[in-house]
């Protein structure tokens, strides 16, 4: 399957070059490789020419909307015979809060709303791409983040503007609490996942790996991520029991454990960065 698979993985240059070389290099030393590495530059930083080597290219959106060939990744992925996956990890709710000029004031929350609303727009460009290639029918799309909304600079200026990021969760990126890793996972597959239903089901990203596993029809190995739990039945139906019973959370300076209801914290602290509104 996966010599038949088209992968693209998009790395947003935004952290630095060191950053940047130390991706490139842990995606091409993967047993299977990605057909394409996507680096997109921002403006942000200075990509260096010197790690654009094959299979990585540069694409430059700087003075665009931040992710301006968004439309052109999904349809470049969707094209051909062969099935494809694209990872596109996109900056926000993480900062650099870089908002391209036509959403700039638009949303009335300040940067870091601008910044969110921006964010909606690319994934209907993404949406867009997979209509015009006629494989929205046929193709699982999930959106979700890695972590909670960050009560940085422009986080707090959007809380005073009355967006409040994580909604009635307490706490923020870096923290233990439920704002911290409780997150939205849409997930969209025409004929497959119904259409309008929730699931109460505890879901964690690592359980990605044996979800696509399942999806794909690949037998994993023992050592192939022995965590990862098949979330397939919660997507496509409503099991009756739990398909993970606990979960291990780690923050910035702390841990924690969830089983079923409960939630074990031994920090009186969320664990993170104190953030505060101010």
């Amino acid at each position: 399957m996966t010599d038949s698979l088209f992968i693209s993985v998009v790395v947003p240059c935004y952290n630095g070059e060191n950053f940047l070389k130390a991706c490139i290099d842990s995606l091409k030393n993967q047993t299977y490789g990605p057909s394409e590495i996507i680096i997109v530059d921002d403006g942000s930083t200075d990509g260096s020419p010197d790690l654009v080597t094959p299979p990585a290219r540069l694409i430059s959106t700087k003075g665009r909307t931040g992710a301006g060939a968004a439309r052109n990744l999904g349809a470049k992925s969707a094209k051909g015979d062969k099935p494809f996956f694209l990872y596109f990890p996109l900056t926000s709710p993480h900062k650099p809060c870089l908002p391209a000029e036509r959403f700039v004031g638009k949303s009335k929350r300040g940067l870091y709303g601008d910044f969110l609303m921006q964010t909606d727009w690319v994934v209907g460009e993404v949406l867009k791409a997979l209509d015009d290639a006629k494989v929205a029918d046929n193709t699982l799309l999930i959106f979700t983040s890695d972590n909670g909304g960050m009560m940085n600079h422009g986080g707090q200026d959007a809380w005073r503007a009355g967006h409040h990021i994580n909604g009635d969760l307490l706490g923020f990126k870096f923290g233990i609490w439920e704002g911290g890793h409780r997150v939205p996972m849409i997930v969209r597959w025409p004929g497959k996942v119904p259409a309008d239903t929730t699931s109460d089901q505890l879901i964690s990203q690592i359980d990605m790996l044996g979800t696509f596993a399942a999806v794909t029809g690949q037998k994993r190995k023992p050592a192939d991520g022995p965590d990862s739990v098949d979330m397939l039945p919660a997507l496509t139906g409503t099991p009756a029991a739990p398909l993970r019973e606990s979960l291990v959370l780690v923050s910035y300076r702390g841990v924690a454990i969830r089983k079923g209801e409960w939630m074990y914290i031994p920090n009186r602290s969320n664990s993170g960065w104190d953030n505060k509104v101010g």
